[in-house]
């Protein structure tokens, strides 16, 4: 991943939930642990993110801010009307910006091939790629 885009992305959704430094840097490590569902046209909000301490993936949906671990559980009550948001699900709203912060580059530079755009996502440096 490129480290300047998810930083951005990071501050982007930081401000947006208005988040602590620590809150906001616990998630951003935990983002390349986030993948969305295979079936993203069907559900589109839905994520599986891997636990940063056990081998546990944990189903998220961005549009009901749910989660599976204890710590979502442990914050939230059926029916309770403010909704506490876990680690897991900031790393997938920063998971999210951080695509939308790539498809922005690759508009304001026309230049850059689909080669280059696929290079920059993957996180390899141009040392590493062959044309």
């Amino acid at each position: 991943m490129d480290k300047q885009l998810l930083t951005i992305a990071t501050s982007k959704v930081q401000k947006t939930w208005n988040l602590t430094d620590q809150q906001a840097e616990r998630a951003s490590v935990l983002v390349e642990a986030v993948k969305p569902f295979a079936s993203q046209e069907r559900f589109p909000d839905s994520f599986h993110v891997k636990s940063s301490s056990r081998s546990i993936i944990y189903v998220i949906n961005l549009g009901t801010l749910t989660c599976q671990c204890e710590d979502w559980k442990k914050h939230n009550q059926e029916g309770q009307e403010t909704k506490h948001i876990c680690k897991h699900i900031i790393s997938a709203f920063i998971y999210r910006q951080y695509h939308v912060e790539v498809e922005k580059q690759a508009q304001s530079q026309p230049w850059q091939t689909q080669f280059d755009v696929w290079v920059n996502r993957a996180g390899l440096t141009p040392q590493t790629t062959t044309h």
